[in-house]
């Protein structure tokens, strides 16, 4: 699993390097692995910092991971390809993607031949980024029928009677 994931890390630097992106847009599949493809010209003292907007999703530095300032929901689901550095490759592996996961991502990156920022844009996509629907049937108002989607999937259902106090405000608005 770590050879593919290097080997599609080397293809994706190796795309950047002959396209000289620099603004990229990245769909990830939700509840899955994500890469986050960076590139820079190496040339000894790397330093990168992974954002999103202000937020600090991963750092390295001094020739290790630097995860001290790592905010708390990107602990353990973030790693950069350590071997690919020295090669100029600082592209960053995001596990189990989330929907908030989905934004505007920064890769800073400076060697002693100068500084970089790639922007990538990342949006999610999967049944699960979806709204969950609560339809309130007229004929019988004090019950509720929640649907929703799993992973994979598959229609989930689930029903329930409203409270007392929940159905006396719904018969007099006709919304929660």
């Amino acid at each position: 699993m770590a050879r593919i994931q290097a080997l599609a890390a080397t293809i994706h630097f190796m795309i950047l390097m002959l396209a000289g992106c620099q603004d990229l847009q990245v769909t990830c599949l939700f509840s899955e692995d994500c890469l986050l493809p960076c590139s820079f010209r190496p040339s000894g003292e790397e330093v990168i910092h992974w954002k999103r907007q202000k937020v600090h999703v991963h750092s390295f530095y001094y020739g290790q991971n630097q995860l001290q300032i790592q905010d708390s929901r990107y602990i353990g689901r973030t790693s950069l390809f350590q071997d690919l550095i020295i090669q100029g490759n600082a592209s960053l592996l995001l596990q189990r993607t989330k929907i908030s996961d989905e934004g505007q991502y920064s890769c800073y990156t400076s060697t002693t031949l100068g500084a970089r920022v790639v922007f990538i844009s990342v949006q999610m996509k999967g049944d699960d980024t979806t709204e969950p629907q609560i339809p309130i049937p007229a004929d019988n108002p004090t019950e509720i029928q929640l649907q929703g989607y799993r992973t994979g999937g598959g229609e989930t259902e689930g029903r329930g009677e409203l409270e007392d106090e929940r159905r006396d405000m719904l018969e007099s608005s006709d919304t929660i």
